[in-house]
């Protein structure tokens, strides 16, 4: 039914209600508050029904005086009941709210702000509801009119009533939204918005992909493809906050790539041509990474800015319990970053949840940037979605603690999005989240002023907004993120960096114990491939081209977006110890399987390839099984070059006859352990002692024998002469 006049509906609730509508104390005339009876009905909470009532759309978000607002939505059944009578009716708390805790108050408690139902109903296709019907409607208010006279942010809803089966009329459902009303710009307050883009790391040290995640996140519907569209059409001073990993996979991509074949479904394999490698398919998305690219060149312009996470986002949380090896990795993140993403790029410390302890802020000041920590909003959320205190808003977001800029996040942005739970793929959810911040920022700008502005002026303490790092809006609800933010008169978007030069000298907020991203099994998956990637790194004189990709996969074990990928995040760690290992195996030690002293002491023959197109340096130790019967001396290092093998004598001395096994093992020059252990047999004889014996009696024979000739030959000669 299209909406009455306001004498019609004075006369229709006097009819209703079988008495004249008696005006009560700051309502309007026509509020459904005639009788007792409708006044407790007007407190009762929706009676347990399968019916539910949406608010889709809000028009205008932010209406001004004469302006009228309209709620469009849904009305569903998934009961088995038909109703009849049905109406949506308006319902309106007049009193506005007062402060941003009480946001979190209306979402927590449906009965706090309840306000009343006013008997203007929305026009509906028909006020017959069956089972599993779905009804939209429309409901046309004017502000004006129902008596509203005070700026501000107000709680408004609709609610469901209807006649079912035993002939009594029930509420059935009700929802609710907040309207900021005749708020002008006259007071703006400054805000920055983050906008993260980052993913799951994905290729392996090889360049081959683990799987398609990313790929599927880069083609038309995709998280990543949606974010960066929605936000690169966005001209205000937007922050984003990128992950270098990102970009070297985006790159890796745009050149051509392939992905493991167990990390592609099997209905996504068909068609897709055959990798270059065994196991693998050819990627599709090269020129999808290219286009993204494209659109990251482009990020930051129009008065926006980038920053950049340290390579891979790491679980800095989980780093700062590893001590000097932590500390090693986090600065070979931030190294890489700026590698990848400039020298001069600002990077930004995020620990995971915003949790920030004091072992994760030590480790964080290594990124010589700003880190970002959650503080509680006084919006009633915090970057997890959980309840705020009501303490008050801070006079500004960021403090410095010694070198390091501490930067709070306000977590009503997360908060609205947590909250919009099941609905964010729709329509209700982006309007939800819209709404929502809306009214945080439209009370923050009536906050008391907490600073002064760059004109001088004190104005309300500036904000900074961050949504979960690894959010997937819709593009609707992307869109209305930025529009609430961009076309607020009260706001005036900023980028991040012009808050941080107002940093005081301060205490950030800490927490006892910050948690870590990744699990226990987790980090110990990626010290093990910090492991293989450090010998691989130490076996070499100079740096191969292996090398990189490597050290780029020991850095992606580590990071943040693992979280709650187990199974993905073990098969990454397998696959990249699986292929260094591979590269480490090329420099082999060969041995027979048998050698034979032919004395006391020799030396053993052992030889080291190297299979490498660089040189490398190792150490060969050897261990007797029995030192009491074969000894064996150390031998110094030796440098083989890359293609070639070298062969290195082990000094060995024998102490009694027999066969000893022998270990031999190849070590870096560092000592680090690397590849098999080989096992070979020492044979040793007295061989040698019983040659000499052997030389001396038969020499002693050959004289002897040359003597008695000699004195037989004189003896002749005499005897011949007689």
């Amino acid at each position: 039914m299209t909406r009455a006049p306001l004498a019609a509906l004075l006369a229709l609730s006097a009819l209703v209600s079988g008495t004249l509508v008696g005006a009560l104390p700051g309502l309007p005339a026509h509020a459904a508050a005639a009788s007792p009876a409708r006044a407790a009905a007007a407190r009762t909470q929706p009676a347990p029904s399968q019916v539910t009532v949406t608010i889709a759309t809000v028009r205008p978000a932010a209406p001004q005086a004469g302006q009228h607002v309209v709620l469009t939505g849904t009305v569903h059944n998934a009961g088995e009941t038909t109703f009849t009578s049905t109406q949506v009716l308006l319902r309106l708390s007049r009193d506005r709210l007062e402060d941003r805790a009480e946001v979190q108050r209306v979402v927590e408690n449906p009965d706090y702000r309840r306000g009343v139902r006013y008997e203007i109903a929305a026009e509906l296709p028909t006020t017959k509801l069956l089972s599993g019907a779905t009804l939209p409607f429309r409901l046309d208010i004017s502000l004006d009119e129902l008596g509203l006279t005070d700026p501000g942010v107000y709680v408004v809803g609709v609610e469901v009533r209807a006649v079912g089966s035993d002939g009594t009329r029930a509420i059935l459902a009700a929802d609710r939204t907040f309207v900021p009303w005749l708020v002008n710009g006259q007071r703006r307050v400054r805000v920055a918005l983050l906008w993260p883009l980052v993913a799951r790391p994905e290729v392996l040290p090889g360049g081959t992909l683990l799987d398609d995640a990313l790929e599927r996140q880069l083609l038309p519907g995709g998280r990543l493809r949606g974010l960066l569209t929605v936000g690169s059409a966005q001209r205000g001073p937007l922050t984003w906050v990128v992950d270098p990993g990102l970009l070297a996979a985006l790159t890796r991509m745009a050149g051509g790539y392939d992905i493991r074949r167990s990390g592609v479904a099997p209905a996504r394999v068909a068609g897709r041509a055959a990798g270059s490698a065994p196991d693998t398919v050819a990627g599709t998305a090269a020129d999808a990474a290219r286009d993204m690219l494209s659109l990251l060149r482009r990020a930051g312009r129009g008065g926006g800015e980038r920053v950049v996470l340290p390579f891979a986002d790491p679980d800095v949380t989980g780093l700062s319990r590893q001590g000097a090896a932590g500390t090693a990795v986090l600065r070979a993140s931030v190294t890489r970053a700026r590698q990848v993403a400039g020298a001069a790029s600002t990077v930004l410390g995020w620990p995971y949840g915003g949790a920030l302890d004091e072992r994760t802020l030590s480790l964080l000041r290594v990124t010589a940037g700003p880190a970002l920590v959650r503080a509680s909003s006084a919006s009633g959320g915090t970057a997890s979605g959980g309840t705020a205190s009501a303490a008050a808003t801070p006079a500004g977001p960021a403090v410095r603690d010694g070198g390091t800029v501490v930067v709070r996040t306000d977590g009503a942005l997360a908060a609205a999005y947590a909250g919009a739970g099941g609905s964010r793929a729709s329509a209700a959810g982006a309007t939800q989240v819209r709404q929502r911040l809306l009214a945080v920022t439209a009370l923050a700008a009536q906050a008391d002023p907490g600073a002064t502005g760059p004109t001088g002026a004190s104005e309300p303490p500036p904000m900074v907004l961050a949504p979960p790092r690894s959010w997937r809006p819709t593009l609707r609800m992307a869109r209305s993120v930025l529009a609430a933010w961009a076309g607020s008169p009260w706001v005036r978007p900023v980028p991040l960096s012009q808050l941080l030069p107002a940093a005081r000298a301060g205490a950030p907020p800490l927490s006892e114990d910050a948690p870590a991203a990744l699990s226990a099994r987790q980090q110990r998956a990626a010290r093990a491939v910090g492991r293989g990637v450090d010998v691989f790194a130490d076996l070499t004189d100079e740096d191969p081209p292996q090398l990189a990709p490597a050290a780029d996969a020991a850095m992606s074990s580590w990071s943040t977006q693992w979280r709650g990928s187990a199974a993905a995040a073990a098969a990454f760690a397998r696959a990249s110890r699986s292929v260094v290992a591979g590269w480490t195996r090329q420099v082999s030690l060969i041995t027979a399987e048998r050698i034979t002293l032919s004395g006391e002491s020799a030396r053993l023959p052992l030889t080291v390839a190297n299979g490498l197109s660089v040189p490398v340096t190792v150490q060969v130790r050897a261990r007797s099984t029995n030192a009491d019967r074969l000894r064996i001396t150390d031998v110094p290092q030796v440098t083989v070059a890359a293609g070639h093998k070298a062969t290195v004598l082990v000094p060995a001395r024998a102490t009694t006859n027999g066969t000893v096994p022998v270990l031999v093992r190849l070590r870096t020059a560092d000592g680090q352990v690397f590849g098999p252990e080989r096992a070979f047999d020492v044979q040793s004889t007295d061989l040698g002692r019983v040659g000499w014996v052997v030389i001396a009696v038969a020499g002693t024979v050959l004289v002897a024998t040359a003597l008695l000739r000699t004195v037989r030959r004189v003896r002749g000669g005499a005897v011949g002469q007689r």
